[in-house]
């Protein structure tokens, strides 16, 4: 199954309770009215879980230098207000490298489309209806929700993004992963500002979310709802420093490398380091390619 039809069933188990059988039937009818809005909800609350993650890899440091204007500093407001709300996780390994390499995979699979997927015709995947199963037992809702968060990790997996599938399943010291109470909160909020679907689903109270986290993820939903392409556009230079920050690492090491094997290395080799590091400020392709005549040398 999709990732977004298993972000989906997540985010829509809060209504499952007394509005089942209205979610079931509007997914069942493709070409109802409710079957539009009830998959526009949840098209809208994938994408601004998603985001809600994409930010939080981000973190605070990226955003100072970036808003100037009036707006961009309201925009500012709501992101380190939601960020600010945010319970840290552990995370594996070096977190810095870890949230830098975890965002260029975040970006890769967003461009593939992979996340947050497309939502025209996601229900009618074999299976899709089942993920939205109801459960009495609050124990097998547990297990049922763990099982699709799984499934998307599973995905992510699958498309070679590993260390995003690892974030997706990590867990704060209180609470659930980042994802689900992402998408639960946007989606409750996408069902209560539409007057049609909220009277045909009813939406019970968000378990497990403090007030904190609460006035954090309407301060993420202010800014998407206020300020989009702004958000967007600060997204996008977050990745290219980022891309950049990898590039300057990998570069970094090759020198190490090249410096380590300097001593037992043939003659030349040498001149090329020296060009590339004597110009000024060389273009970052160029010292590349001249580290890699370097390399080639050493081969």
């Amino acid at each position: 199954m999709s990732v977004f039809n298993l972000l989906s069933a997540i985010a829509a188990r809060q209504v499952l309770a007394d509005g089942a059988d209205a979610l079931l039937g509007a997914i069942g009818d493709r070409f109802s009215d409710n079957s539009r809005r009830l998959v526009a909800a949840l098209d809208q609350a994938s994408g601004r879980a998603w985001r809600a993650l994409e930010l939080a890899l981000g973190g605070p440091y990226w955003f100072g230098p970036l808003f100037t204007s009036r707006d961009e500093r309201q925009l500012q407001a709501h992101i380190t207000g939601y960020l600010g709300s945010l319970t840290p996780s552990e995370l594996p390994g070096d977190p810095a490298t870890f949230r830098r390499e975890c965002l260029l995979e975040l970006r890769s699979a967003r461009r593939v489309k992979l996340v947050p997927g497309p939502a025209h015709g996601a229900f009618e995947e074999p299976g899709a209806s089942t993920a939205f199963a109801r459960y009495a037992d609050p124990e097998a809702v547990l297990r049922h929700d763990e099982a699709l968060l799984a499934g998307i990790a599973d995905v992510l997996r699958r498309e070679r993004y590993p260390l995003l599938a690892r974030y997706v399943e990590l867990r704060p010291a209180r609470g659930e992963p980042l994802l689900v109470q992402a998408a639960r909160f946007f989606f409750r909020r996408a069902v209560e500002l539409d007057g049609k679907l909220a009277a045909a689903l009813t939406v019970q109270k968000l378990d497990g979310l403090q007030a904190a986290q609460r006035d954090g993820f309407a301060s993420l939903e202010a800014a998407l709802s206020s300020f989009g392409d702004k958000v967007d556009d600060a997204l996008a230079g977050v990745g290219r420093v980022e891309e950049q920050l990898a590039r300057q690492a990998d570069e970094l090491r090759r020198l190490r490398e090249l410096v380590g094997m300097l001593v037992a290395a043939p003659a030349g080799q040498d001149r090329l380091i020296g060009q590339a590091f004597r110009e000024t400020e060389p273009p970052p392709r160029r010292r590349s390619v001249l580290l890699g005549r370097a390399f080639d040398q050493l081969d």
